[in-house]
């Protein structure tokens, strides 16, 4: 048991497996702190680095609501997908009742994971304490995207529909905005300023030239290493997307060639 900042807790990382926060349990749970009723503590997992909030949401929130800056934690060993993975499977029989629009986050939570998502119905239906029923309406919501409340196992397969596209609007440039170029211009200009007014700071001519060179040439390098640290990071970001846009195609694959089964 630890007493835990507030403000040190991770509450906006994935971890929240309902659907929304019931305001009207916040409120009930902020009067009774009020009144001095005692509450179980919150759950969180640490990573070495950071809390993240895995079950207690209500309680935190009640906790902000009245004023107080800590809260009674039970600290777990973990990182970010532990907390999700304890989060979905919290508040089955304590707590404010998940409603069913809660029940089937956390089943969308585990289905759209590239590991989680090839468990087996039953487990993830004990898990997230549901039906195997709701297990399986999630699934053919996510492989039609039409919403279903119930799925007949031995009903004969319906064609699926036809998704259209959303139209996008094209974004409303913003007006009188300084342009990039113009910035970027700006800050260059003011660092060769500074490298003269620096130079000009040493006694002889030829120490002032001297400077000047080998911060022109510092200059030089730090400009082509920035382009390449950004080359890099538009790689890594490009790969980090094909990667996540894999992992999801063949996950779906999977899920399609069980299903055809």
């Amino acid at each position: 048991m630890k007493i835990l900042n507030l403000a040190a807790i991770v509450i906006d990382k994935g971890t929240q497996s309902r659907d929304a926060i019931n305001e009207e349990a916040v409120n009930d749970y902020a009067d009774a702190m009020k009144r001095g009723a005692n509450f179980p503590p919150i759950t969180v997992f640490f990573d070495g680095n950071d809390y993240y909030l895995a079950d207690g949401f209500h309680r935190y929130h009640a906790a902000k609501r009245v004023g107080r800056v800590s809260i009674q934690a039970v600290v777990e060993s973990g990182a970010l997908r532990d907390a999700m993975w304890f989060s979905v499977g919290a508040n089955k029989d304590h707590g404010a009742r998940k409603t069913n629009a809660d029940k089937r986050k956390g089943v969308r939570m585990l289905l759209e994971d590239f590991e989680w998502g090839e468990l087996p119905v039953s487990e993830i239906a004990e898990h997230c304490g549901v039906s195997h029923q709701l297990i399986l309406a999630v699934k053919e919501e996510m492989d039609t995207g039409v919403k279903v409340s119930t799925v007949k196992t031995n009903a004969p397969k319906k064609p699926k529909p036809v998704k259209l596209e959303p139209v996008v609007e094209a974004p409303v440039e913003p007006q009188n905005l300084v342009p990039d170029e113009v910035v970027q211009e700006l800050v260059a200009e003011n660092q060769r300023l500074s490298d003269k007014l620096a130079a000009q700071a040493l006694p002889t001519e030829e120490e002032k030239q001297a400077a000047a060179d080998t911060i022109a040439e510092l200059r030089e390098q730090i400009r082509i290493l920035e382009i390449e640290n950004q080359s890099l990071k538009i790689s890594r970001d490009t790969y980090q997307r094909e990667n996540a846009e894999l992992k999801k195609t063949v996950s779906s694959l999977q899920r399609k060639l069980k299903k055809d089964e």
